[in-house]
């Protein structure tokens, strides 16, 4: 450590704060002009009385960007967005394989892996799967037979993380259903209300083409008249047009929820036999497919990660990444609905070690797991290898810890002593300098996450070229896997342990 420029490195993460204790189109180029409008977050507290990283200051300060040198971060995530006009440049490529002519040139097992992988891919198809069962239903179809009338005192201590899971598994079950119900009831009182709501508006105005105006004026006219029964008519209908909303979104909301009921909750939907899975054998690798960029899926989630990481400078929509130099290795594993299956965060692990990534971005998380070991035996792996991994603290707004968990995670089984010393769990920070500096969504823990970061109101790509703004801890994550992949370019010779203990 005696070799690091210490005052130089703390500028870089000023901004990622260690709160454990908290308890409840433009020129495109990585240079950020004057006249630039810049994410908030590579703003200075002190220059800019703004909670971000200080980027801005740093590079205006130090030849930063002149230092930076090419490395592999490899996106542990849903499908990525290749061809994005603001990364299609910074998307890793597999130079010993051969595009296009059905052969494993490089023998990493896994064919015509030019861009990366999907684990989420049939192997002799274009199919992708983007409905996975939850954690819950793979736990309970597993151990429900062996465990059901099972009590405590009669398992053995081998299988006590086994049980331990299954009886967690039976109460998310039993909250997971509770919520499908409430969503199917919702889907249902939403699309009844919507076609009332229209028809009854379309009439008072004599057609169906009328103003966010128009119908303020109607609205407050029924509250002032104190109508019961048009009043709820007229606000569902002034959010419809307030909000952007159509037709589509609402009989989404109808027939999402019947969809997940025959697919993400239920014991009879296999959806490994589709991709061509042996899900219980870690050693069965012959699945998925190279298909690694966005199609029709409707969880666009990569691409945004991607952006914040490595995206080239938009003035106008206030992003940049932190270098144009930075390659990013695209892995999928996250699917639109359900949760990740531990085999898939294993590989996926391995393949980006494998494949010369130095940091490992995962921006995903569930609240059980079943093969926790193969994927502890993943991030072992990648401390052999001496690689660095980030992953986010999860959204649900709670403390990590004896009741609540959120995996992947760095913990051993049966005790709270780290396994590793390359993972990094990131929470989020808000804009807020007061008591709302941690996000409300953001998960927390003194002992299970290592540090917070700016996660709120970020802007992002999205697919298609397009833009959007939202928060969240994986976004937090992403910011510090740009700075990680900043200290490890600068300084190739630090540790992914010794850039942890940086931060």
């Amino acid at each position: 450590m005696n070799t690091i420029n210490k005052a130089y490195l703390t500028l870089i993460i000023f901004g990622l704060f260690i709160l454990s204790n908290v308890h409840s189109q433009n020129k495109h180029s990585n240079t950020l002009h004057k006249d630039c409008n810049i994410p908030w977050y590579f703003k200075d507290f002190k220059n800019d009385s703004i909670v971000g990283i200080s980027w801005q200051k740093l590079i205006s300060e130090k030849s930063v960007l002149e230092k930076i040198d090419t490395i592999i971060v490899a996106v542990i995530d849903t499908k990525f967005d290749i061809f994005h006009q603001d990364i299609k440049n910074q998307v890793w490529t597999n130079k010993k394989e051969t595009k296009g002519n059905h052969t494993d040139d490089d023998g990493n097992g896994y064919v015509d892996d030019i861009n990366g992988w999907n684990f989420l891919g049939g192997k002799l198809s274009n199919k992708h799967i983007s409905d996975s069962n939850f954690e819950s239903v793979r736990i309970l179809r597993k151990y429900n037979d062996f465990f059901n009338k099972k009590y405590a005192d009669t398992i053995s201590v081998s299988e006590r993380w086994k049980y331990e899971q299954f009886k967690l598994a039976t109460n998310q079950r039993a909250q997971e259903i509770a919520n499908l119900k409430e969503d199917l009831e919702y889907g249902n009182v939403l699309n009844d209300r919507y076609w009332i709501a229209k028809d009854t508006v379309a009439k008072i105005f004599g057609n169906s083409s009328y103003t966010l105006k128009e119908l303020d004026s109607l609205y407050q006219k029924t509250e002032k008249e104190n109508d019961s029964v048009l009043k709820p008519l007229v606000y569902f209908m002034r959010d419809f047009v307030k909000y952007d909303l159509n037709e589509q979104w609402i009989l989404e909301q109808k027939s999402l929820p019947l969809q997940l009921e025959k697919t993400s909750y239920s014991q009879e939907y296999d959806e490994r036999y589709l991709i061509g899975d042996t899900l219980n054998e870690l050693g069965f690798k012959d699945y998925g497919n190279h298909e690694v960029y966005n199609d029709s899926i409707t969880f666009q989630h990569a691409i945004s990660i991607a952006g914040i990481i490595a995206g080239q400078l938009n003035c106008k929509e206030e992003i940049s990444g932190f270098s144009e130099k930075f390659k990013l290795m695209p892995i999928v594993v996250a699917p639109t609905n359900g949760d990740e299956h531990d085999k898939d965060i294993a590989l996926g692990i391995r393949y980006a070690v494998d494949n010369g990534a130095k940091v490992i971005n995962m921006s995903f998380g569930k609240p059980l797991s079943l093969y926790k070991t193969w994927v502890d035996d993943a991030l072992k792996y990648a401390e052999e290898k001496d690689v660095l991994i980030i992953a986010s603290s999860g959204n649900e707004g709670k403390k990590i810890g004896d009741n609540f968990e959120h995996y992947p995670d760095d913990h051993n089984n049966s005790s709270e002593h780290e396994i590793v010393s390359n993972f990094v769990k990131v929470g989020s920070t808000s804009k807020k300098i007061n008591n709302k500096l941690l996000s409300s969504f953001s998960n927390y823990s003194k002992k299970h996450v290592d540090l917070f970061a700016t996660g709120s109101d970020i802007a992002l790509l999205a697919h298609q070229n397009s833009y959007k703004r939202s928060s969240g801890t994986s976004f937090s994550t992403a910011i510090v896997s740009g700075v990680a992949a900043v200290i490890r370019s600068i300084y190739p010779n630090l540790t992914a342990s010794q850039v942890k203990k940086v931060f």
